[in-house]
Parts: C-alpha cells; structure tokens; sequence
C-alpha cells in the first residue's frame, strides 16, 4: 500500500532522505531539510577537497536536493536518536516485511518512509513488492523488529 506525502514534503527528484526523514520523524519538512543543508555545509568546509565540496560547486540547485550523501545523513539521524539495520539477506519492499513502526527505508539510490508497513512516498518505490532492501532506520531495538517480522511470517 502507498500512500501520498502531504503538498509541504518538498518536490524535488532527489530530496528523498529529506523527505522521508520528515514524514518517519514527523518533522516539518523545512527543519530537516535545512538542518540536512547545514550539515553538508558545514561538511564541505571541513573537507574542502572532498567528491561533495566538488560536486557542490557544480550544483545551482541546494546541496542536498538532488541527493543526499551518508556522510551526511547518518550522523544527523543518530543524533535524533535512530539507529540503522542493514539487511543483509534479499528481503523485498512489501506488507510484513519490515517491523512495524515508523521507518525510513534504504533502497537503491532512494530512500521511503514506511510507517506500519505503509509506504509514504510520490510514488510506488517498492515496486509492487519486487524492489530490495538495502536496510532501514528506526528507534528502539531494530534487530529485535527484524527477528519479530521473520517470526510473523514463519506462522502459518
């Protein structure tokens, strides 16, 4: 099931992690993408000679509205308190495949909101169910949520 994000989560191609971390945190769209901003900033200043301080002086757009970098993201995330899972078997976008809760899912190259197996995105990016995952960012014990799915699925 997909469901559509509110008009206020941004509209860019590449603002997914902005957008999803909006939706899963329930955040204003523009704190995080500004926070998001910030950060690549203040990244690029640190490591001037970095792919990112390169690609960011090719850019007209905002730093992070055409992707956005780990490097990035990650530590932001953490500092709300999200941990990361990676899934290291081929497990697919689909009803009862994830734990429940509020999740932002790692796929290739795109990142979705999932919250209680609903995918909140502008578009179907689970693929009908055939994309993989690559892992997901939740609160709480997230190897406890992944044991929990594979124990549902198990039961007839």
């Amino acid at each position: 099931m997909v469901a559509e994000p509110p008009p206020d989560m941004g509209g860019a191609a590449g603002d997914c992690v902005a957008r999803a971390t909006a939706i899963a945190t329930s955040k204003p769209y523009t704190e995080v993408f500004e926070a998001l901003k910030a950060r690549h900033a203040k990244y690029v200043k640190r490591h001037p000679d970095s792919w990112e301080a390169d690609h960011m002086k090719r850019r007209r757009k905002a730093p992070i509205e055409y992707g956005c970098n780990e490097k990035i993201y990650a530590p932001y995330l953490r500092s709300l308190g999200w941990q990361y899972t990676r899934i290291r078997e081929r497990l697919c976008l689909r009803a009862g495949a994830l734990p429940p809760g509020r999740l932002i899912v790692a796929l290739d190259g795109h990142y979705v909101a999932v919250i209680d197996g609903v995918i909140h995105d502008t578009y179907d990016s689970g693929g009908a169910g055939r994309r993989q995952m690559e892992g997901y960012w939740s609160q709480g014990d997230a190897e406890a949520g992944i044991e929990l799915c594979r124990d549902r699925e198990a039961q007839p």
